[in-house]
């Protein structure tokens, strides 16, 4: 009996620590958390000729009515140093709401870009979404 007790307690702690969370995978074949408004949200980051171009773009989901979204994009360094910021409000055009920036490297190294998105619907804040690109090395 205190073999199945032990056995029942046992399982119980076990299913209760589990944590569940929904996600989905985008076109890139990354798993993302499952946003309540927007389809997905991202940043990109690339060098060429010594200047570096970088954005965050998010989808609105089917049907959602996003007003607009209030954006800061930071270009940061390997040591975790913001190089260059942009805030802005951002609408949709094209399907996305998108903020980019851009700046010519005076030092070799590792940047991303990391981006904080506050999404606003009918005037009220809906969700605050962060994230960061990949690393580029110059």
């Amino acid at each position: 009996m205190k073999k199945l007790l032990c056995m029942c307690l046992t399982i119980a702690i076990v299913l209760s620590t589990s944590v569940c969370s929904f996600g989905s995978e985008d076109s890139r074949g990354l798993i993302e958390p499952k946003y309540e408004s927007p389809n997905s949200a991202y940043a990109t980051i690339g060098i060429s000729s010594g200047k570096v171009s970088y954005e965050a773009k998010l989808k609105p989901g089917a049907g959602q009515n996003i007003s607009y979204v209030k954006a800061t994009l930071n270009l940061v360094n390997s040591n975790g140093t913001v190089i260059k910021s942009k805030t802005d409000t951002i609408y949709q055009s094209g399907g996305y709401f998108m903020i980019a920036d851009s700046k010519t490297l005076t030092a070799k190294g590792t940047y991303h870009a990391e981006y904080t998105l506050k999404v606003y619907k009918s005037g009220s804040l809906v969700e605050t979404i962060k994230g960061k690109s990949g690393n580029v090395t110059y």
